[in-house]
C-alpha cells in the first residue's frame, strides 16, 4: 500500500448493533454528531454495522484509534484505499510538467543535452489531501537554462496546480512558498489539542542539490502552520490567475471550505 493511501477508521459495535452507551460515546467523540438529537443518531447508527470516524492518512489512524478508545469506542482501521481519494504521484507530475523525472538534475522531455536545455535545480510539492474529496498538488520547479552543457545563469520558476488529469502551469518571478519554508522552525513545541478527525492533510516534499525531505501535518492550529497554509493557498490562486484558468476553481473553493481561516487576508 502506498504511504499516501487513504484509509477508513470505523467504530465497530460490540454486539453488532450500536448500544445506547456506544451512541453516547460516539457523540462525545464526533462534534458533528454531538450537535444532533440523541434519538436521531441512535436510529441512524442502529441501522449500520459500524460508523466511519475518519478517512485519513495511515500514520494518523493510530491517533484516531487512541482517541476513540478514550471515548469508549472500539475503532478498526480498514486497510482499503478509498476510491477517488488517492494521491497524485511524482511520475504523473513529471508528465504534466514535461520533465524526464521530478528530480534534481532532470530536464524537459526530449531536450536534455540539446541547445537551450533546462536542468532542475530544486523543486517542492505539497499534496493537499481532503478527507472526502480528491487530492490535488501545489508546487514549483526551479530550472536553470543551459546551452551546450554550460549554465546561462538564468533560472526560471514554474509554479503549478495539478491533479492526476492535468495541471495549470505559470512562470513566476518569485516563489513565496520557498521563502516562507526557509523561515520555519519544524521543531517548535506546541501544546496538545483535540484535533479534528476530518479536514485537510498536507504532505510537503522538497529536493535541491543540498537537501531533500518530507514532512506532514493536518488541520493545524498553530499560527506558524496556519500562515504556511495561507501562503500555499495564495500561491495556488496566483497560479490560477496567471494561467488565466478556472480548471481548479472547485479545488480552491473546496480548500477554503475546509479551512476558512486561510482565506482571511
Amino acid at each position: 500500500m502506498s504511504s499516501l493511501t487513504r484509509v477508513r477508521v470505523v467504530a465497530r459495535w460490540r454486539e453488532g448493533r450500536a448500544s445506547h452507551e456506544e451512541v453516547l460515546a460516539l457523540r462525545r467523540f464526533l462534534p458533528d454528531v454531538r450537535d444532533r438529537p440523541l434519538v436521531e443518531v441512535l436510529r441512524e447508527v442502529q441501522a449500520v454495522p459500524d460508523w466511519v470516524l475518519a478517512v485519513c492518512h495511515p500514520l494518523e489512524a493510530r491517533r484516531v484509534c487512541e482517541l476513540a478508545q478514550r471515548a469508549g469506542l472500539i475503532a478498526i482501521v480498514e486497510d482499503i484505499p478509498v476510491d477517488g481519494l488517492g494521491p497524485v504521484f511524482n511520475e504523473q507530475l513529471a508528465r504534466h510538467l514535461n520533465l524526464t523525472a521530478l528530480s534534481v538534475g532532470s530536464g524537459r522531455q526530449g531536450a536534455v543535452g540539446e541547445p537551450g536545455a533546462s536542468c532542475v535545480l530544486a523543486w517542492w510539492t505539497v499534496s493537499v489531501l481532503p478527507s472526502f474529496h480528491p487530492a490535488w498538488v501545489v508546487g514549483a520547479v526551479h530550472e536553470e537554462e543551459r546551452r551546450s552543457g554550460l549554465s546561462l545563469d538564468r533560472v526560471t520558476t514554474r509554479g503549478f496546480i495539478a491533479d492526476e488529469n492535468g495541471a495549470d502551469i505559470a512562470v513566476l518571478e518569485t516563489d513565496e512558498v520557498s521563502d516562507t519554508f526557509g523561515t520555519l522552525n519544524l521543531f517548535q513545541v506546541t501544546p496538545e489539542y483535540m484535533a479534528a478527525l476530518d479536514g485537510l492533510g498536507y504532505r510537503f516534499q522538497w529536493s535541491n542539490w543540498a537537501t531533500e525531505g518530507t514532512f506532514r501535518f493536518s488541520n493545524p492550529r498553530g499560527d506558524w502552520l496556519v500562515e504556511l497554509e495561507r501562503v500555499l493557498f495564495r500561491f495556488a490562486r496566483q497560479i490560477a490567475s496567471t494561467a488565466k484558468s478556472d480548471r481548479f476553481a472547485d479545488q480552491l473553493r473546496c480548500w477554503g471550505g475546509y479551512r476558512e481561516a486561510i482565506t482571511e487576508e
